[in-house]
């Protein structure tokens, strides 16, 4: 893939989201990517921070959530596991529960003003 990458300046692949196509990714952006790496070191995050994951996201594993929390230097950091979520979560459900996070952040850093 990386050769494919290199030689032809993107890469497709099949979009799951729709019945047929393809996401092209330019090798442009993939350089660029590894500018934005953030997991080596501290983030320099203090502010409340929710960390919301689907157990059966299939493009992204959950234990990048854990790594998230450990490296962001907030002390308030909570992180959510959906047991039936996948990577979307468009579910009625998962919207329901972001929409509730929203809320008691508000309220929390309302208080806290």
């Amino acid at each position: 893939v990386q050769k494919e990458i290199k030689t032809n300046g993107e890469w497709y692949i099949p979009n799951s989201h729709k019945d047929a196509g393809f996401y092209k990714i330019p090798y442009t952006f993939i350089k660029d990517a590894e500018n934005y790496c953030l997991l080596h070191g501290a983030i320099p995050v203090t502010c409340p921070v929710r960390l919301i994951h689907g157990l059966k996201d299939e493009h992204i594993p959950w234990q990048i959530s854990l790594k998230v929390a450990e490296v962001v230097i907030s002390k308030d950091v909570d992180i959510i596991l959906c047991k039936n979520s996948e990577h979307r979560m468009s579910d009625k459900d998962d919207i329901k529960l972001i929409v509730n996070l929203i809320d008691d952040l508000i309220d929390k850093l309302t208080k806290l003003a």
